[in-house]
């Protein structure tokens, strides 16, 4: 009886053993398998994103990437979008110029000395009326001289009892006046000579317009004729800017077309003009 019972213990335990083995092999067979389907799938993902990786600036959603160093190699920009009138923008340089039309000159109407300059700088700035210079002039003293005359031959007639004589006669009088203003003597000068009684020896010469003197051409004691220019007095209130374009570029200008102005002197200010002719 011990002898059997050994026998089926041991066939027991050599089937139970049998068994293990097999779930055993089982298991190690199904693991190796998905080993290797994972491997070759990751294998299979890494050279198609290499593949994908080859070709720049693409992705795998069909986008197009592009790295700092291209896009300031290809000078690509961003701008916000919006809606606006299409321009044409012309780049050039240009000089600062005076507006012809502010540009006044003084000049005597009649012969004679420098006497005195009030204003004997260039760029000095002047108002309109201001005094610029005295001028000494014996055909000016002849000239108040006849004014004085006239008015005393005024006087004279108008006390007359000569019959036929007019009791008053103002002809020679405002002709002398007319002569004096046509030398640009002012009617307070007139009326001074005529207070006064006394011939006055200079006349002077007043600025014609507001600005700066550009051009001074006199000295104290020249002699100066008719017609002399002494100063060129420009108001730069407004000015020009000559500016040279290109031929391509002169048929986008009309007329009345804005400008924007920048200066070296004055950076990051900007000024705004008009072009006026072409």
């Amino acid at each position: 009886m011990t002898a059997q019972r050994w026998v089926r213990r041991h066939s027991v335990a050599v089937a139970i053993g049998s068994v293990v083995l097999v779930v055993a092999l089982f298991l190690l067979i199904r693991y190796a398998g998905t080993t290797a389907t994972g491997a070759k799938g990751a294998s299979s993902e890494k050279s198609g994103k290499n593949d994908m990786a080859g070709m720049s600036g693409m992705s795998t959603d069909g986008a197009v990437h592009l790295t700092t160093a291209q896009l300031t190699t290809f000078g690509v920009t961003f701008g916000i979008v919006e809606q606006r009138t299409l321009t044409t923008d012309v780049r050039t340089a240009g000089t600062v110029v005076m507006d012809e039309a502010r540009v006044a000159t003084v000049t005597p109407k009649i012969n004679g000395f420098v006497e005195r300059l009030y204003v004997n700088t260039t760029g000095q700035p002047v108002r309109r009326g201001e005094p610029l210079a005295e001028i000494f002039s014996a055909e000016l003293i002849a000239a108040e001289e006849e004014l004085l005359l006239a008015r005393r031959l005024d006087r004279t007639v108008g006390q007359s009892a000569v019959p036929g004589v007019p009791s008053s006669s103002g002809e020679l009088l405002a002709a002398a006046r007319r002569r004096l203003r046509l030398w640009d003597v002012s009617d307070a000068q007139i009326d001074d000579v005529l207070r006064t009684g006394r011939s006055r020896r200079t006349i002077t010469l007043y600025s014609p317009a507001t600005g700066v003197v550009t051009d001074k051409k006199v000295t104290q004691g020249q002699a100066v004729q008719a017609g002399t220019e002494l100063y060129v007095v420009a108001d730069l209130s407004s000015v020009w800017v000559d500016a040279q374009v290109r031929e391509s570029d002169a048929a986008e200008l009309r007329v009345g077309s804005s400008a924007d102005l920048e200066f070296a002197t004055y950076p990051g200010r900007a000024y705004k003009g008009r072009v006026t002719s072409l």
